[in-house]
């Protein structure tokens, strides 16, 4: 079968970008043939090939010790997209498409579908950010094919468009294979440290957790706060210059160590490290599609603190019925704000979130903090299930007509 992929470039270290990488990686292994288009891929980094005179650009990795590649179609966002898409369709000719994001990145699909012949079918992963659904986009939900939710909040916003009894979700979870517990960088340390994974921008709120980590120190003169981000990026904040203002003496809280950008990270065993290394991970982030960074953290024994929004909430109700945790507490207590799109962003209570953490340090301290229930946890959750359930769709709706909705147990 041809598939075409859509999304954001699987350069990018965002969590729609790894999971484009995933999905690609996956797709080829079945056994299909499959290229791709995608937005924000930095032409001037990643360096094309020339075939009979023309430039292209390949998406590179290695599956089973063997080299692989796909062919990459860069495109830019704006007003030329849909004629930029069709011409790929056309050269392409695929079966499916499989676009992986928001809904609100796809509104060309409407005319995709509309326009295109022969007919295509379309398979949505969706990464809802922009929730709930505006009523502009309601005819491009319906365009959909066949649609694998990351979350229950996404899953019922596609049921109220739908009209139908359900929809197919599954959590996107995490590689247990690479993210695991193991001896942490310096077990000897007396520190009580946190961790977070935020990009420069506003909605990943790294500031706000900053200021309440500088807070804290009076009542945790050991806290230690790591900031896994992309500091060299241009983004909303100046995020070195709120360090200097908090931290003047380098004491507490710490950027990485090597370059980290969009398209540039440290290695995973670094990353594992670190996460073994933290006692709390923390996600401020005002929204929540995947949970990417916390199903890594819960992976390596950290305990969770997540901003009450999306997937993390799936994220708590899960480890409740695994028995985890006993009870409702990992969630930050948010304000609802309407944004552009008339979507919704969570903004964490900072007076919560220094509770909250204030509770788990005395909590991992009377109990010395054996973490080892999260890493089993995560065991129900690998990333493999995810993969297969995109495996099984993409055969499913390439093979019918109408639209699939079905339930996963």
């Amino acid at each position: 079968m041809k598939i075409v992929t859509i999304g954001i470039s699987p350069y990018i270290l965002s969590s729609n970008g790894k999971l484009h990488s995933k999905v690609l990686k996956r797709l080829l292994l079945d056994g299909h043939s499959v290229a791709s288009l995608v937005w924000s891929h930095d032409t001037s980094f990643f360096f094309p090939e020339e075939h009979d005179g023309k430039k292209k650009f390949y998406y590179e990795f290695t599956v089973d010790g063997q080299n692989a590649k796909i062919p990459v179609f860069p495109f830019r966002r704006g007003d030329q997209e849909s004629i930029v898409i069709y011409e790929a369709l056309n050269q392409f000719q695929p079966d499916l498409i499989v676009t992986i994001g928001d809904v609100t990145d796809f509104i060309f699909m409407h005319a995709v579908k509309m326009f295109y012949t022969p007919k295509l079918q379309w398979f949505m992963i969706y990464t809802g950010r922009s929730l709930p659904i505006h009523e502009d986009y309601e005819d491009v939900v319906r365009d959909m094919d066949g649609v694998l939710c990351t979350n229950h909040l996404c899953q019922q916003e596609i049921q109220k468009i739908f009209s139908l009894p359900s929809c197919d979700m599954s959590h996107v979870g995490v590689d247990t294979s690479v993210f695991r517990t193991i001896d942490p960088i310096d077990n000897t340390h007396d520190k009580f440290r946190i961790m977070t994974y935020a990009k420069n921008m506003q909605v990943d709120n790294a500031p706000m957790l900053m200021e309440v980590v500088s807070r804290l120190r009076q009542k945790i003169p050991n806290i230690e706060l790591y900031v896994h981000t992309n500091i060299l990026d241009k983004g909303d904040y100046d995020l070195d210059r709120v360090k200097q203002r908090l931290d003047p003496g380098d004491e507490f809280i710490r950027f990485p160590r090597k370059c980290v950008s969009y398209v540039e990270g440290i290695p995973e065993r670094d990353l594992v490290a670190e996460l073994n290394a933290a006692d709390v991970f923390v996600s401020a982030h005002m929204t929540a599609a995947t949970s990417c960074g916390a199903w890594e953290a819960l992976a390596c024994g950290c305990y969770p603190l997540l901003s009450d929004c999306g997937s993390n909430r799936d994220i708590e109700e899960e480890l409740i019925r695994e028995g985890a945790i006993k009870k409702e507490g990992i969630l930050l207590r948010c304000i609802e704000l309407m944004t552009t799109g008339e979507a919704s962003l969570n903004i964490c209570d900072p007076i919560d979130m220094e509770k909250k953490i204030l509770g788990v340090y005395r909590d991992i301290k009377k109990n010395k903090g054996d973490q080892s229930r999260f890493s089993v946890f995560t065991i129900k959750y690998d990333e493999s299930q995810f993969l297969q359930k995109v495996s099984e769709m993409s055969v499913r709706i390439s093979r019918v007509n109408n639209t699939l909705c079905v339930e996963t147990a």
